[in-house]
């Protein structure tokens, strides 16, 4: 049932809304509570955990999909059980879900359409936890410290969802012929043939959604640091502290980009 599998994304909307509003909340708080010299070297601690995290999360998401993207590759039992508890550092929640329940255990197409809008839920939830933590903050300095981390959440979770939709949209294209069946079938769903009916519809669907998403996350990130590039290393710039807060996320880890620029 596709309104049943709505049910799990309101909930991860709602929990996400209630973790972000916590995060910007005690952000905001402790930021302003302590000095510069402590902050500095907080963020500083903060930032070398938080590279270390992003290592492994991406090794899980990689190793996640590749029993899907490299399908032809004959991969044991207890390779395919350790991927798919693994989908939900893809965001995959229905994937994992469906293994347990039959009533979230909907058909691909339906899958595909939840996994897409799934990035307007989460800015959904950020929104309404930002705008939530501005009402509660009076203060100018607090509020832009607000924002900062504010760019930090949306970008760190455009970076964890955009893996997952990529893996998705190229799915939509993936069919194989079958000896003693006319046309492709769709790997994913194998009652649907493919570039027949429906599957037409989802293929215009993936189009957009590759312009939007695996076109447009990279584009908007690289117009962001292109519009910033004088402050991105530039300590004696007045928004190079802003700039580091709210993109450092992209670039400061990466010494190729850094020795660029």
């Amino acid at each position: 049932s596709f309104a049943t599998a709505l049910i799990p994304m309101a909930i991860i909307t709602f929990t996400l809304f209630l973790v972000v509003l916590l995060y910007l909340y005690c952000s905001t708080k402790k930021t302003t509570e302590t000095s510069t010299l402590e902050n500095a070297q907080r963020i500083k601690k903060v930032n070398k955990i938080f590279g270390q995290l992003k290592i492994l999360l991406s090794f899980f998401q990689i190793f996640s999909s590749m029993p899907s993207v490299l399908d032809s590759v004959p991969w044991p039992n207890i390779v395919l059980e350790f991927s798919i508890p693994f989908s939900i550092f893809n965001m995959d929640f229905l994937t994992l879900l469906s293994q347990t329940s039959c009533g979230v255990s909907v058909r691909f197409f339906d899958r595909f359409l939840l996994h897409m809008i799934l990035p307007l839920f989460c800015l959904l939830a950020v929104g309404m936890a930002y705008i939530l933590s501005r009402a509660c903050k009076k203060n100018l300095e607090t509020r832009i410290l607000l924002n900062e981390e504010t760019s930090k959440v949306i970008i760190l979770i455009t970076l964890l969802l955009f893996p997952g939709l990529t893996t998705k949209i190229f799915q939509v294209w993936k069919c194989q012929s079958i000896d003693g069946i006319d046309g492709e079938l769709l790997v994913q769903d194998y009652s649907i043939t493919c570039h027949q009916g429906e599957h037409v519809t989802f293929i215009f669907m993936a189009v957009g959604f590759l312009c939007l998403y695996i076109a447009g996350i990279p584009l908007t990130m690289f117009i962001l640091m292109w519009k910033n590039r004088k402050h991105l290393h530039d300590e004696t710039s007045s928004r190079h502290a802003i700039v580091k807060k709210a993109l450092g996320g992209l670039y400061s880890q990466c010494k190729f980009l850094s020795n660029v620029c």
